[in-house]
């Protein structure tokens, strides 16, 4: 039985195989954030994103380096963790929702969001959602209206009620 005093021989023997002197090369947050890929992506990007992505790509080589896994010379640090910067910040900066293609052979699959809309349907959507509109302006009175006042009309032709209300 290992006394609490004794050193695991595991450990010993990682520790000789890491070499913890790459730890004291890896780039300060200021540093990268005065570089100029990286001053050109913060043109784009918010300042906590583009910082969070530098602390996490030094974090993620930190901890690759500790484990013995990273196998770049002292020389290579400053790109390895710019080039994760870098793709970590274009990463975060997609768009969630993206095109896709429906190859599962149903046509209205609620997976993939919805129908898609008619050409006129989004030229009416682009055309409004481009400018002002009167989403809850009643044009005949000039005063504040309903949301949903002008489905109303639609409503009660569709279903055939008397009348449509929220």
């Amino acid at each position: 039985m290992l006394e609490d005093s004794e050193n695991n021989p595991m450990e010993e023997i990682m520790a000789l195989s890491v070499d913890k002197s790459l730890l004291r090369d890896l780039p300060k947050v200021d540093e990268l954030l005065q570089h100029f890929r990286i001053i050109e992506l913060m043109r784009d990007n918010p300042r906590k994103i583009v910082v969070d992505s530098i602390r996490s790509s030094i974090d993620e080589l930190r901890c690759s380096i500790l484990d013995g896994e990273y196998t770049g010379t002292s020389e290579e640090i400053f790109d390895a963790v710019l080039r994760k910067s870098i793709n970590r910040i274009k990463w975060s900066a997609r768009p969630n929702l993206r095109r896709v293609i429906n190859g599962t052979g149903v046509v209205l699959h609620t997976n993939l969001g919805r129908a898609l809309l008619a050409e006129s349907a989004k030229t009416a959507t682009i055309g409004v959602a481009s400018n002002y509109c009167n989403l809850e302006m009643n044009l005949e009175s000039g005063k504040r209206g309903s949301r949903y006042e002008p489905l109303e009309e639609l409503l009660i032709q569709l279903t055939g009620a008397e009348a449509a209300w929220w």
